[in-house]
């Protein structure tokens, strides 16, 4: 069976209506992500833990194989393996260079590999973040998530640089948004009390 991203408006795994950006569901906790128009789901937790094996075999029997590094990555991505996901990303780019979304899920597993410490990230990280959203706005440009969180990878560089003014507009254009993104707040909050 083919893994593919699911384009659709519910929840793939319970169903539930979803808004536009939402990150989960808010019933079952499925990780969600939306792609331009429409909202491209990674697939349900339980699919997406089926589906490693599968990949895994077909990507060993053939590794040059970019749609299956990508579904390998976004099955990773489903169940918060995120170090693991940005690995596929990387490999998905080298053979599939020309798909927005390979570039955007590849910075969106940077931001979640360094969740923990996002109020310290280290510059050269949220450069590979930025230059992903980027390069996904660039072969998508009406792909406005990308947008948003490439504002949130300039947003962190201005922090990194202590221009805490310059990071709290982007910040408050990202939460604008974005309203249910927790990372966005919490950088939102640091740079607020930095400035007073």
């Amino acid at each position: 069976m083919e893994a593919s991203a699911v384009q659709t408006a519910s929840c793939p795994n319970c169903g539930a209506p979803i808004r536009h950006g939402d990150l989960e569901c808010d019933y079952c906790g499925a990780s969600l992500f939306a792609g331009s128009a429409a909202e491209v789901t990674v697939p349900a937790l339980a699919e997406a833990q089926r589906l490693i094996p599968e990949l895994q075999a077909r990507i060993k029997r053939n590794p040059y194989d970019g749609s299956s590094y990508y579904q390998l990555g976004l099955a990773f991505f489903t169940v918060k393996l995120y170090d693991q996901a940005e690995s596929a990303f990387w490999q998905a780019q080298k053979f599939s260079p020309g798909d927005a979304l390979v570039y955007y899920f590849t910075g969106l597993a940077i931001l979640h590999c360094a969740e923990p410490e996002i109020l310290s990230i280290q510059e050269f990280r949220i450069q590979q973040m930025r230059k992903q959203f980027g390069t996904a706005l660039t072969l998508a440009p009406s792909f406005s998530e990308a947008k948003v969180y490439g504002s949130f990878a300039d947003a962190l560089l201005a922090r990194c640089h202590q221009d805490y003014s310059r990071a709290g507009i982007f910040l408050r254009a990202v939460v604008e948004a974005l309203p249910r993104f927790s990372m966005g707040w919490r950088v939102l909050a640091a740079c607020s009390f930095q400035t007073g």
